[in-house]
């Protein structure tokens, strides 16, 4: 079972809209508006670093656990590409030792999975990220993106998974016709993407 927990400003941004914690796994997933930070050297890998003593000071004050000593600080999550207002952490979704987070504000013009991260031509079109655990390590897995990314779209508004598949939902995209994502005559009509995954490779399935 999981449960969310709604969190107040942490420091300069907010820390993510919920907690996810599952099976004893608590993940602390934001900010949700912070200075944009640049990714690591040497690839397209997301960032994941320690709590700052401050933060993990201040999450003491709002959970019971953390306070007797039963939760510790393990991982601090930011995308691969992080921007202003690109909300990651906005919607959450964990199951065993993968997470997917929906970045609905991402503005990366990409299509598909792992594209180009380095534009911002689509404002608010929305990203969602995958990390897989290892031990006690986190790495950004995949970039997903709609396969007819758009303005405005908010993919990664709401994101789910289970087992292999992760769901994406993207309540503004503006597709009017059943099986014709070119067309844009209903606006915010919303749809949703399903992407599925074989070893370490996803593709989009619906």
């Amino acid at each position: 079972m999981s449960r969310g927990i709604a969190l107040p400003a942490i420091r300069h941004g907010r820390i993510g809209r919920y907690l996810s914690l599952l099976l004893g796994l608590l993940l602390i997933l934001g900010p949700l508006s912070t200075q944009a930070v640049p990714p690591r050297p040497g690839g397209a890998e997301g960032s994941a670093a320690p709590l700052s003593n401050h933060d993990w000071a201040a999450i003491r004050t709002l959970l019971p656990e953390a306070a007797s000593g039963a939760v510790t600080p393990e991982t601090y999550f930011k995308a691969s590409n992080p921007g202003y207002t690109d909300t990651f952490g906005w919607s959450i979704a964990l199951s065993g030792n993968m997470l997917v987070v929906g970045a609905p504000g991402e503005a990366s013009a990409a299509t598909g999975i792992n594209g180009d991260q380095s534009n911002d031509d689509a404002s608010m079109a929305g990203a969602a990220y995958v990390f897989v655990r290892s031990g006690t390590i986190w790495t950004q897995q995949a970039y997903l993106k709609a396969s007819n990314t758009d303005r405005s779209d908010s993919f990664g508004n709401a994101v789910a998974i289970s087992g292999n598949t992760i769901v994406v939902g993207a309540p503004s995209e503006d597709g009017g016709l059943v099986g014709d994502q070119n067309d844009n005559s209903l606006n915010n009509a919303g749809a949703a993407y399903v992407f599925v995954r074989t070893g370490t490779t996803w593709t989009q399935q619906a």
